[in-house]
C-alpha cells in the first residue's frame, strides 16, 4: 500500500501543476520525443554513451529536431564528470532545416538518504549553427544548465519515479545570471531487467523574460540500453 501511495502522490502532482498552469497560457504546444539511449562500460568507471533522439513540435504536425549525441563519463565515488557532442538536423525561424553542432561539458552529484536519491548537475552548453557561426556570426550559443533532480527507489518494484527542474542561462547577454527557459519534469523509469529500461517523463518548458515566451507541454518516452 505504501509503494502505491508514493508511486499515485508522484503522478497526482504531475497532472496537477500541469493542469492548472495549461489555464493561463496562451501559446501553447505539444511536442513529443523519442529516443534510444546506449551506454558501455570502456574500463573501470568511464563509460560512453550514444543518443539517438528524434522530436515533433506543433502538435505533434512536424518535425523540430533529429540528433546523435556522443558522450564521455567518469564516475568518482559519488561526483561524475562528463562531455559530449551533439549533431543535430532541427528547424530554424526560415522555414528550413539546418546542422547544428553542440558541445557540452558538466559535473554531477548524488547523494541518497533512505529511499531518496538527489541529483545535482551543472553544465555547461556550447552551440555552433551549420558548422561555423550562429545567428551572431562567428559567435557560438552559449547556456549554463543547472538542475536539481530528485528520485524514489520502490522497494520490490522495478519503477522509478522522479521530479526535476532545470534552468538555461543565456551567457551570451552582458547579465550571466539572465534566465531564459526553464523545464519542470516527472517522470517514470521502468527497469525491464538489469540492462534494459524504459523511461517516460512529462516536460513542462517555459521561456522566461521574454517577449513572446513560448510554453510547451512535452512527453518523452526513450529505450535505454547498457552493454556488457
Amino acid at each position: 500500500m505504501y509503494k502505491v501511495k508514493i508511486t499515485t502522490f508522484f503522478l497526482v502532482l504531475a497532472v496537477t501543476i500541469f493542469s492548472s498552469r495549461s489555464l493561463y497560457a496562451q501559446q501553447e504546444d505539444f511536442n513529443l520525443w523519442t529516443g534510444i539511449e546506449i551506454e558501455k562500460e570502456v574500463v573501470n568507471n568511464l563509460n560512453i554513451g550514444l543518443e539517438l533522439n528524434n522530436r515533433l513540435q506543433n502538435n505533434l504536425s512536424q518535425r523540430d529536431e533529429t540528433f546523435v549525441d556522443l558522450g564521455l563519463k567518469y564516475d568518482i565515488k559519488d561526483l561524475s564528470l562528463f562531455v559530449n557532442y551533439r549533431l543535430s538536423n532541427t528547424f530554424d525561424k526560415d522555414t528550413k532545416y539546418g546542422f547544428y553542432n553542440r558541445f557540452t561539458a558538466g559535473a554531477g552529484y548524488k547523494f541518497k538518504l533512505a529511499r531518496f536519491t538527489t541529483d545535482l548537475r551543472l553544465k555547461y552548453q556550447q552551440q555552433y549553427d551549420e558548422w561555423q557561426s550562429s545567428e551572431n556570426g562567428l559567435i557560438p550559443e552559449n547556456y549554463l544548465r543547472s538542475r536539481i533532480k530528485l528520485k524514489y527507489n520502490i522497494m520490490g518494484l522495478p519503477l522509478e519515479p522522479y521530479t526535476s527542474f532545470e534552468t538555461f542561462q543565456g551567457l551570451n547577454n552582458t547579465n550571466m545570471w539572465f534566465l531564459e527557459k526553464q523545464r519542470l519534469s516527472f517522470g517514470m523509469k521502468y527497469d525491464i531487467n538489469k540492462r534494459n529500461s524504459l523511461d517516460f517523463v512529462l516536460h513542462r518548458q517555459t521561456e522566461i523574460n521574454q517577449s513572446f515566451p513560448s510554453k510547451k507541454t512535452i512527453f518523452s518516452i526513450s529505450y535505454g540500453l547498457e552493454l556488457k
